[in-house]
């Protein structure tokens, strides 16, 4: 009986272990998104926001990345429901 009470703890840590890790790996990319102060002039008056975004290093895949991000948290979003 001592065993199976030994093996469960050992599992329950390797469990707890991945998902440290997983949740490391999922949180990199908002990390790495920005905020970028977008302004443009609407009738003279100047507009501030922000948008996140991936930083321009990431060349032209960082659209596509905003849009895979995009998809990735609405696919979070709808599986905590």
């Amino acid at each position: 009986m001592r065993n199976i009470w030994l093996g469960s703890i050992g599992r329950a840590k390797k469990v707890i272990a991945v998902i440290w890790v997983m949740s490391a790996l999922f949180a990199i990319p908002t990390a790495i998104r920005i905020d970028y102060n977008f302004n443009d002039s609407l009738l003279g008056d100047r507009v501030y926001w922000c948008a996140r975004e991936f930083p321009e290093f990431f060349g032209p895949s960082r659209k596509i990345l905003n849009k895979i991000y995009a998809v990735y948290q609405n696919l979070g979003f709808f599986s905590l429901r």
